[in-house]
């Protein structure tokens, strides 16, 4: 018979891989042709890692930066009046989706599996989930009492998945190289709008490098924008009063050639960069007792 005891609650508003359950948490990766569902009980936790998302660095923060201000400013040149309406409303849109990206990250430990998920923006609210978390887990351990064979901690795991696959980034390289020289012809520029707007179905792991991803999304937006100015071109009375020619603006031109810039810088630095072992500057929290 079917429980109430059995339904899922996500883990935070909007998030959709991570799932609780009375008895276990379920966790959903998201790969290129299907799911990947796996479970952890909270009775088999043994440890958990709360640590911050590798931040980018002071160059790159001042490149997005660069990029954002110089398209949105850009776009004035193109219209005074809509170009200036446009240039807002991309960089607003675009705020909301940078300053929303979790800060935050842990990864919790079984006997035979673990698993890695986002908390959230801030540390105070990701804090909270993990306490949460942590109330649960002890919940369960306590409820079997000392029948329980509580895991080992382990401090010599090593993250194998922080790092981001090197053919990854040559695929995105040769994008963003693309990019750069797309506002050659209309056709180029068909096809730099459509291919941005199809990786945005590519799954990616919520560490994957945040400087890359932001390139990423600029494009797509800028790619949105170049589309409804095609079709604003026509003089559709339900877009706009007046259109666009975007395949002859020197100045979308730029902003999609700057961006696409921005995302070479991203994938060179990333591509350059050691591997980071997750465990060093991250908090270590024991859930059970450690054996002698």
């Amino acid at each position: 018979m079917a429980s109430h005891t059995r339904a899922y609650r996500p883990l935070a508003t909007g998030d959709k891989r991570t799932w609780l359950a009375d008895d276990h948490l379920l966790h959903i990766k998201t790969g290129i042709f299907g799911e990947t569902y796996s479970r952890l009980y909270w009775a088999d936790i043994g440890a958990a890692i709360f640590y911050r998302i590798e931040p980018p660095g002071t160059p790159l923060l001042i490149a997005e930066i660069f990029s954002l201000a110089v398209a949105a400013l850009g776009s004035v040149l193109v219209s005074p009046l809509w170009g200036a309406l446009t240039g807002a409303l991309f960089a607003a849109v675009y705020a909301v989706w940078r300053f929303t990206r979790p800060h935050w990250a842990v990864q919790l430990f079984s006997k035979v599996s673990t698993a890695r998920f986002p908390l959230s923006w801030s540390r105070q609210r990701s804090e909270l989930l993990l306490d949460k978390l942590k109330a649960r887990i002890l919940s369960a351990q306590n409820s079997l009492g000392d029948a329980l064979e509580r895991p080992l901690l382990s401090l010599t795991r090593q993250d194998d998945q922080a790092r981001t696959k090197r053919p990854r980034l040559i695929l995105y390289g040769l994008l963003f190289a693309f990019g750069v020289v797309s506002g050659s012809t209309k056709a180029t520029v068909a096809l730099y709008c459509l291919l941005f707007l199809m990786i945005f179905f590519v799954p990616r792991d919520f560490d994957f490098p945040l400087s890359i991803r932001s390139a990423i999304v600029l494009n797509q937006l800028f790619a949105l924008v170049r589309i409804l100015a095609w079709c604003a071109s026509f003089r559709y009375r339900f877009l706009f009063a007046l259109g666009w020619q975007m395949q002859f603006s020197n100045e979308l031109k730029l902003a999609s050639a700057i961006f696409s810039l921005f995302g070479l810088l991203a994938v060179v630095v990333r591509s350059r960069e050691p591997q980071r072992d997750l465990i060093m500057g991250s908090t270590l929290l024991g859930l059970g007792s450690q054996a002698e």
